[in-house]
């Protein structure tokens, strides 16, 4: 397939991989631990960047989202402000994540693609 139905498939493709890898991780800790533990708002999230920048830069906004949500909670804790259940809302780190990787996102990827 070329033209427009290769960039819309792939798009698709992209939506629902990024999609399913957060689903796996909610239906995951929901079996571990009977709660849930992320919510579907991160899902959508993710699955927009998806459809907006491709798979891997998701894959790469995850990664980034993911880091910096552990960071503000470590100094959170630190800080006393919070404990091992207080919640975090990732979305939020997922946006912050989202700029970084449209901006510089291409050019990580690049790099990271040289190291291997």
């Amino acid at each position: 397939m070329t033209g427009p139905e290769n960039l819309i498939f792939g798009r698709l493709l992209a939506v629902c991989g990024a999609a399913l890898i957060l689903l796996a991780v909610r239906w995951g800790y929901k079996a571990l631990r009977k709660r849930d533990g992320l919510g579907l708002g991160d899902v959508k999230m993710l699955a927009m960047v998806a459809a907006f920048l491709g798979f891997w830069p998701a894959v790469l906004t995850l990664f980034f989202g993911v880091t910096l949500a552990c960071v503000w909670a470590v100094v959170l804790m630190v800080r006393g402000k919070a404990g091992a259940l207080t919640k975090l809302p990732l979305g939020s780190f997922l946006g912050v994540a989202g700029l970084v990787v449209a901006v510089f996102g291409p050019g990580i990827i690049f790099w990271y693609r040289g190291l291997l």
